[in-house]
């Protein structure tokens, strides 16, 4: 079996297990004598493996070993195994298969993807790269090309995340629903395509709206008060006092003449 075969292979076993379309338990045996490599459990999400995850990867991607159904009569290997994520499994094969094969063969160019949750950082390692991408698919559908173009990352890169996303079951085609994913709270500045689609609450129509509101406070901050009945009115605007006899008024201060 061919390289790239065996990959595929294996990438499409570790995506049934991950959509629960498998067993629970499948199990990595080495092809030249049969021994078991790893125990992987699917609903536990942990693999038991001899060696590294890395090791595993590369022993699949070669053919030398192969993902078949655990045999509940098989002898344990009788060593000590590792306890490794099973997500992270899931994301080296993938990221395996995007640079050596390319886009996963039940994935293609013409449909539009989504994020469907964010994956854990720390099951899988921090990457800036995969975080610019996740910030914009999780918001929108987008196909592979559109990706490319939108983050600015190599077709390989694209490749390599949209496989592993898809076998951790965190991928998803169609449009996005408008109920908020949990796990898909994450924003992050400076990437480019995330404004948010033109429509009758675009950008336009909401800038108008925040004038016309703005208009109508500043109208009613200027109205005037309830207005005062007509009438006489006095130097200061109020009705006249009644003033006593022979008091003249200068200016503001009254003035009463001596008496004679």
């Amino acid at each position: 079996m061919s390289s790239g075969l065996a990959l595929s292979s294996a990438a499409a076993w570790l995506r049934e297990l991950s959509h629960g379309q498998r067993a629970r338990l499948s199990v990595v045996l080495r092809r030249a004598d049969g021994r078991q490599l790893a125990l992987v459990d699917a609903v536990g999400r942990r693999v038991h493996t001899m060696h590294s995850l890395e090791h595993l990867v590369a022993a699949l991607a070669s053919g030398d070993a192969e993902l078949v159904e655990h045999n509940p009569q098989a002898r344990s290997p009788g060593v000590r195994l590792n306890n490794e994520s099973f997500v992270r499994l899931c994301w080296l094969v993938g990221a395996r298969l995007g640079r050596d094969v390319g886009l996963a063969p039940w994935l293609n160019t013409t449909t539009n993807y989504r994020l469907l949750s964010w994956p854990d950082f720390g099951e899988i390692g921090e990457d800036p790269e995969a975080t610019r991408l996740f910030a914009v698919i999780a918001k929108r559908e987008l196909g592979i090309a559109a990706m490319v173009e939108i983050v600015q990352l190599p077709q390989r890169t694209v490749h390599q995340l949209v496989n592993s996303l898809s076998l951790c079951g965190l991928l998803a085609s169609g449009p996005v629903s408008r109920r908020r994913t949990p796990g898909a709270t994450r924003s992050v500045k400076g990437v480019p395509g995330e404004a948010k689609p033109a429509g009758w609450f675009g950008p336009g129509l909401r800038h108008l709206w925040r004038r016309l509101f703005r208009r109508l406070f500043r109208h009613l901050l200027r109205a005037p008060g309830p207005r005062r009945p007509e009438g006489p009115r006095g130097a200061a605007g109020a009705p006249p006092h009644p003033r006593p006899r022979g008091v003249v008024l200068v200016g503001k201060k009254p003035f009463a003449p001596p008496p004679p």
